[in-house]
């Protein structure tokens, strides 16, 4: 199973709904959704106040172990990824962001001309994300030969040989942002 998880801010009239106050004098719910990337299905979907931190509703998520969750980066909250993903023994791959702190524990060689340009087995070593997630993650770095573009990858994924496939998963999670237009 794999599935896309992301959220879509509807905005609305602020005068006719002032329950839903997003900001600016806007008005606006999010409508998080989980999709089965199978048939392009939603199979769960969390209405909350525009003004929510995506992250804050991963708790809520549904989570079938063995299933792969695809999640851009504002999903990156790494004691929500370890308790309702990893421990419940579910894979995620999502962007790591910029400024995440970690050593590299073992770098396994690659095919640079497939465009992944490192696969690493990584542990967080800032102060208050290795408590979060305490365990490893694996690193794909990628390069999108198309656009230049450099993406950096996070899974707990590590049965999947080749790193190429992890970066092909996360291309999969478009079709949410399809769905939202």
């Amino acid at each position: 199973m794999i599935y896309a998880f992301d959220s879509s801010t509807i905005e609305l009239c602020l005068k006719l709904c002032p329950w839903a106050e997003f900001h600016h004098g806007k008005g606006a719910f999010k409508m998080h959704t989980l999709m089965d990337l199978r048939g392009s299905i939603p199979t769960f979907v969390l209405l909350t106040p525009g003004k929510v931190n995506d992250a804050k509703v991963m708790d809520k998520v549904p989570v079938e172990a063995g299933a792969f969750y695809l999640m851009d980066k504002g999903y990156v909250a790494f004691e929500k990824l370890f308790k309702y993903f990893q421990q419940k023994r579910a894979f995620f791959v999502t962007r790591a962001k910029d400024n995440m702190v970690y050593e590299v524990l073992e770098s396994r060689p690659v095919d640079r001309s497939s465009g992944v340009l490192s696969d690493e087995t990584i542990r967080l070593s800032g102060y208050y994300s290795s408590r979060k997630y305490p365990d490893t993650m694996r690193l794909v770095v990628y390069e999108d030969f198309d656009t230049g573009k450099v993406y950096r990858f996070l899974t707990n994924n590590f049965a999947i040989e080749d790193p190429l496939t992890i970066a092909e998963l996360y291309r999969e999670r478009w079709q949410i942002e399809l769905f939202f237009k």
